[in-house]
């Protein structure tokens, strides 16, 4: 996944998704739900993370992700293992 930033550079991220069984409903008609369907228990994560291209690539993944969540300047969430 490549990202056009409004200064003209790019950003290359890798993405990842996983099934989530903690989360997934098993009553009847829940196995394709409507994607529009606000209501639907979500089942699938999304791992989003700068690609490794370069050194700054590294520090933003090793550093600055975590320093954020750490600040209270992002919501992100660590997937669980």
């Amino acid at each position: 996944w490549t990202i056009l930033r409004s200064d003209g550079t790019t950003r290359r991220y890798v993405i990842d998704y996983y099934y989530d069984e903690t989360k997934a409903r098993e009553d009847g008609g829940s196995g394709m739900p409507n994607l529009t369907d606000s209501s639907a228990t979500p089942s699938l994560l999304v791992d989003v993370r700068p690609a490794l291209d370069g050194p700054r690539e590294l520090f933003d993944r090793a550093v600055s992700m975590p320093y954020a969540k750490l600040s209270g300047k992002t919501s992100y969430e660590m997937m669980p293992l």
